[in-house]
């Protein structure tokens, strides 16, 4: 029987191990197996922005803000920072606005149904605990919210949130991470940094592959794989419960995505692809595709 985990190995044997043939998430943002971290400052709707990725990766949609999701399959959400009276809230309105999910596939941990709260990832009993959990739901991805609620250490101290993100990913993988904290508090004179402006250690953004920041109109993003960019988002309130959707003048972004997309192969499932992601109809996405599309030489 070979070894699992044979050390360093010659790249033509490197190229025959295990892998998966997927290489992303979401396409061109989270590949699998990999870290995110998406923050922004309290109550802007970050954890609504989270919980519509997590229902599209559940296997609601193959979409998320008009980027390809790639991968589906079930999802653990561990909620530290708000209690069930009101979080449980969140889903019962997603059921009356039909926000579609795989209710089976989407799983929540909350602090009353932890067996350790206060949970502290940096103590090795936790560490094992949430590994079994993740182990026996065998998840493509671990959501956290919020990360300062995983942990008792400094959030200023790059080597305690090394470790903090260390021990979360050793706890879950291969799932990929998904992390939901803050910004720092605005200054006056302060410009947009991506990398800079999540709060505490800078530590914890050099270490993922994909970051998010969340302010009240607009998601910029980045990462190891991805050249920085961001999208114009708009508030829908249905049902009670918080949607985000890609604002409608901020669709040609979505229209050059749509029309490299070599996995939508006809005209009319580009407009499918780029309706559900703008919010347009569907003919009025075929419209817009018509004015870009450059026939075939």
């Amino acid at each position: 029987m070979s070894d699992p985990r044979p050390g360093f190995v010659p790249v033509p044997e490197y190229l025959t191990l295990p892998h998966n043939p997927k290489t992303w998430l979401i396409k061109d943002l989270i590949p699998l197996s990999g870290t995110a971290l998406l923050y922004g400052l309290p109550k802007q709707g970050k954890t609504a922005l989270a919980i519509q990725m997590a229902c599209a990766l559940s296997g609601g949609s193959d979409e998320w803000l008009g980027f390809q999701v790639i991968t589906h399959g079930r999802i653990l959400f561990l909620e530290l920072d708000t209690p069930r009276s009101t979080f449980r809230l969140r889903f019962s309105a997603l059921d009356r606005a039909k926000v579609d999910y795989i209710p089976e596939n989407l799983m929540i941990a909350d602090r009353e149904s932890l067996s350790f709260y206060p949970f502290d990832i940096l103590q090795p009993e936790h560490v094992k605990y949430l590994y079994s959990l993740a182990r026996k739901a065998n998840p493509v991805a671990v959501f956290v919210d919020t990360l300062r609620k995983v942990q008792s250490g400094d959030e200023d101290n790059s080597t305690n949130m090394s470790n903090v993100v260390s021990n979360l990913i050793s706890a879950v993988h291969p799932a990929s991470l998904v992390l939901i904290s803050h910004s720092r508090k605005p200054h006056m004179d302060s410009g947009h940094d991506l990398m800079a402006d999540h709060r505490g250690s800078g530590s914890v953004t050099g270490e993922m592959d994909a970051v998010f920041k969340m302010t009240k109109s607009r998601l910029y993003y980045g990462g190891r794989n991805i050249e920085e960019g961001n999208i114009q988002l708009e508030r829908q309130d249905v049902s009670d419960i918080l949607l985000w959707k890609v604002r409608s003048d901020n669709i040609d972004t979505y229209v050059a995505k749509v029309m490299i997309d070599d996995s939508l192969t006809s005209m009319r499932a580009k407009a499918r692809a780029l309706a559900t992601s703008t919010g347009l109809t569907e003919e009025a996405a075929m419209s817009r595709l018509r004015r870009f599309h450059i026939p075939e030489k």
